[in-house]
Order: structure tokens, then C-alpha cells, then sequence
């Protein structure tokens, strides 16, 4: 129930206005930094920004069976290619910092994320979530979720 409320309130940040959180140029700045590094295949920065344990749905699509909590860096570094893989690569470069939704969610924190269409997912999932998280005064990527 906890993970529907979340992905009901990530797919209505993206379809009603929110609190605007981070100015263009930020965006524009956050884009080469956070999304660039997943783009250009660079596993090393990608893993330097994350809050782990990375929460969401991530494990499921790398073939882990293990709770998400139990997942860590090595799990991460070892699916890296599942998880952003050639169509996700592919969408992601045809999107840009426009494409990123800045915002304070319910319990006050600062979020970035990018919702990411795919036909590779099963059936249900058809869009990739990556949730970055504003912790410590940096944004880390804190969840990644499906959504169908």
C-alpha cells in the first residue's frame, strides 16, 4: 500500500502542478551531472550519487528475489546493464533537463525525477521512475520505480 501511495503521488506530480523546487539552470546543471553519467554508461558516478540501500522496484528487474533493503552497491554495480539498458539508454537521450520534474513532496523533502517510457519492461511496467532525493544539501538517487 505504501509503494501505491508513492507512485500515485509521483504520477500526479508529473500531471498537476507542483511546487517548483529547482530553477533551469540547476535542472540544466543536475541533467549533466546525474543523467548524463546513466547516458554515457558511467557506472562509477552513477553508483557515487546514490543514497544506498536504493529503494523501489530496481531488484526485481535485475532478477533479485531478496528484499530491496537487502540490496547494496555490488547487487547495483552487477545489474547496472539490466537496469539501463540499450532502450532505456535510447529514450533517455531523447529527453532532456526540460523533461525533469523538480519538486517538495508531502513531507517537505526535495525531489528530482524523470519519468522514462519503455517497452522493455513485462506487461504491466511501462514506465521507469528515477527519484533523486536532496540529502545533506546533494541530490542522491534514493528510489527507482515501475509503473504501469
Amino acid at each position: 500500500m505504501k509503494n501505491f501511495l508513492l507512485i500515485i503521488s509521483i504520477i500526479l506530480s508529473y500531471s498537476l502542478p507542483a511546487q517548483v523546487n529547482e530553477d533551469s539552470n540547476y535542472l540544466k546543471k543536475f541533467w549533466e551531472n546525474k543523467i548524463k553519467p546513466i547516458i554515457e554508461n558511467n557506472k562509477e558516478t552513477v553508483i557515487n550519487y546514490i543514497d544506498f540501500p536504493l529503494l523501489g522496484d530496481w531488484g526485481h528487474l535485475i532478477g533479485k528475489t531478496e528484499p530491496v533493503e537487502q540490496l547494496g552497491e555490488s547487487h547495483f554495480r552487477e545489474g547496472f546493464e539490466k537496469l539501463f539498458n540499450t532502450d532505456i539508454i535510447r529514450k533517455l537521450k531523447k529527453l532532456n533537463y526540460q523533461n525533469l520534474r523538480s519538486y517538495i513532496d508531502e513531507s517537505g523533502k526535495s525531489i528530482i525525477s524523470i519519468s522514462i517510457n519503455s517497452d522493455e519492461f513485462d506487461e504491466h511496467e511501462s514506465t521507469l521512475l528515477l527519484i533523486f532525493h536532496k540529502i545533506s544539501g546533494e541530490y542522491k538517487l534514493k528510489r527507482i520505480m515501475f509503473a504501469g
